[in-house]
This record gives structure tokens, sequence and C-alpha cells, in this order.
């Protein structure tokens, strides 16, 4: 039977954090533009990480979350993602 192994993180969207990455597209991107989070995204699939979840929240100082709603007025450039990998 197949394995696995899992691992959670937080990833800000920040294109501050990455400028000229050869792996973000041509062209101006917005601040907060989720282009930003893809170096670090091919880093951990380069490390053998699958993203199986992806999703956008409100993180708050003690790594606790708030999930943003079509009601709410907050704004937020952090996103929760879930990695899996095959066990050796």
């Amino acid at each position: 039977m197949e394995q696995f192994e899992y691992f959670t993180t937080y990833i800000e969207a920040n294109m501050a954090k990455v400028p000229g990455s050869a792996a973000i597209p041509a062209g101006d991107h917005a601040k907060h533009s989720p282009y930003s989070l893809i170096p670090e995204l091919n880093a951990f699939g380069a490390e053998g990480w699958e993203l199986i979840n992806i999703q956008p929240l409100i993180a708050g100082r003690n790594d606790d979350f708030v999930f943003p709603t079509a009601d709410g007025i907050k704004w937020g450039s952090h996103y929760f993602c879930a990695f899996k990998r095959r066990l050796a």
C-alpha cells in the first residue's frame, strides 16, 4: 500500500519578495499577485512535495486564521497550503 507524508504551511503573496524571478511571467503585477507564489511552490515541488490544496486566508498573530467570506471586508495575502509526497 502506498504511503504518504504531509506538510502544511502558510505562503504570503508578495511580489517584493521575488523580484526578477524567471518563474514569474513578464509584465507588471499587483503587489499581492498570486504569481509571487510560484517560486516557493516550485521549491517545494523540487523537494518532491505535491500541492494538494491551497486556500486564501487571513493569518493571525498566533498562527490562527480566518477564511475570507463574501460578506467580509478584510483583505489578505496569505494562503494555507497542504502538500503530500510518497514515503521512501
